[in-house]
């Protein structure tokens, strides 16, 4: 394997096909700013774009580097684990870490604190160009997906190998790839490796034109980084044991209105129940607040309890006037913390056709989980909990009811669930060392290169 080389890369990456490929970029951008800006999602365009066109700072040379990026907040955290090994088995390099949204960003500063974060660029090949040239990586590593083509064809014509861990292929996006196959080199000449989370997924990659020799069933790293409880939430909160919680996690826009009703009917039968809201995207908590005030309960925000600075409120206790207060949650980075003081967890993205999250969290918390029938993103773990007896899929709205309202009268069956998806949880750790051992070679061969000075680009 050759040392990365970058000057005069972008003359060799660049050809008719970026051009074309920039060109395409350009006039989406064209149609889709007015047509947001004529439905009110401008501002977050106008964030979003100067962000991720924003230069990046150059890393200083004399370390190999490994760049690692993942789309948003759930594929960050799901390297947490894999971070940790990397760092332990090769203290010299450096690692710089990308992200596309801003929730990514705001969550990688609270969990690497010491590590280099960064926008991942546009796929303009100006853009991907001059983030190859300030951050010279020997090795990219994209968690689950995000293979973008400038991004790939700079990345080969640098040499520059590429690596995908913890990869999964949903039905939808097996459909998806195989359409662009149609126009777009399949596999990527760039992704030297694709470690992915099951058999299943294996085999849509295979279907893909993937070899069968840079394919490694490595597990799925989410498993890894499952949460522990964290002790005293509940008290934090001002509860005082007796109340039966239920947790609202990663929830979308259609969920919240099932989410408020269902929670409606449970209290009008015990006064005892609470809810707490975790939105998936926290820019909708005024929205949010606005429908919980408008379903008759009192929305209290979650910054309210803990005080501004984090440390908890006690002047500001939740439910200490004994309305039916539902808490919001309006901070990143919380919410496994706040999941620990939950009865009941039903996870988002799964009452709509979205496709779900990520439910190992709470249930390495060793809490019942209650989704809806929309998981196809996750298909292959939660069927892992159904298996176990460890997990409740609601097909409706009236059904999401009453799986709430047995698990609420039946505490018995909520602990022994609970039980098992915990138990399910620690049976499936283990897929960051394997992950880690696939990469081994690759790494070793940079770490000798660098160390005998070959380094090249330097």
């Amino acid at each position: 394997m050759r040392a990365p080389t970058y000057e005069g890369s972008l003359e060799r990456s660049r050809g008719i096909r970026n051009f074309l490929l920039d060109g395409v970029y350009l006039g989406g951008l064209c149609f889709v700013v007015p047509y947001l800006a004529l439905t009110g999602k401008a501002r977050r365009v106008l964030e979003h774009i100067p962000r991720r066109s924003r230069d990046v700072p150059r890393r200083a040379a004399g370390k190999p580097c490994l760049w690692l990026h993942g789309v948003s907040v759930g594929e960050i955290l799901s390297a947490r684990s894999l971070l940790r090994l990397f760092q332990a088995e090769f203290p010299d390099w450096d690692v710089v870490l990308s992200t596309t949204t801003r929730a990514g960003l705001e969550v990688a500063r609270i969990h690497y604190p010491g590590l280099s974060i960064v926008s991942y660029p546009f796929d303009m090949s100006f853009l991907v160009q001059r983030a190859f040239d300030r951050i010279q990586p020997d090795i990219v590593v994209i968690v689950e997906h995000e293979l973008w083509p400038n991004f790939l064809w700079h990345a080969q014509a640098c040499g520059v190998p590429v690596v995908m861990v913890n990869g999964r292929m949903s039905e939808r996006s097996f459909r998806g790839y195989r359409w662009m196959s149609r126009f777009l080199r399949w596999p990527p000449p760039a992704v030297v490796t694709f470690c992915v989370e099951d058999a299943a997924s294996a085999e849509c990659y295979r279907k893909l034109g993937v070899p069968a020799d840079r394919i490694h069933v490595t597990g799925n790293l989410k498993f890894d980084n499952a949460p522990s409880p964290a002790s005293g939430m509940r008290e934090s909160l001002g509860l005082n044991g007796s109340e039966w919680v239920l947790v609202g996690a990663s929830t979308h826009a259609g969920e919240e209105d099932i989410l408020l009703d269902s929670f409606g009917s449970l209290y009008g039968e015990d006064a005892q129940a609470r809810l707490i809201i975790a939105p998936r995207n926290v820019a909708r908590v005024d929205e949010l607040s606005g429908l919980v005030q408008k379903k008759g309960f009192q929305a209290l925000r979650w910054s309210e309890v803990r005080g501004a600075s984090g440390p908890y409120n006690a002047a500001a206790p939740w439910h200490q006037n004994g309305h039916g207060e539902v808490l919001i949650v309006d901070t990143l980075g919380e919410l496994d913390r706040i999941a620990s003081a939950a009865d009941v967890v039903f996870v988002g993205g799964s009452l709509v056709p979205f496709g779900g999250h990520n439910v190992i969290a709470p249930a390495g918390l060793g809490r019942p989980v209650v989704i809806g029938p929309h998981f196809s993103n996750f298909r292959s773990v939660v069927s892992t909990f159904i298996e176990r007896k460890a997990l409740l899929v609601a097909q409706d709205a009236g059904d999401f009811t009453s799986k709430l309202q047995e698990l609420r009268r039946d505490p018995g069956m909520a602990t022994r669930m609970g039980t098992r998806a915990r138990d399910t949880v620690s049976s499936h750790v283990g897929a960051s060392g394997r992950t880690l051992d696939v990469l081994k070679g690759l790494l070793e061969r940079i770490d000798g290169r660098s160390k005998a000075g070959f380094l090249t680009h330097r």
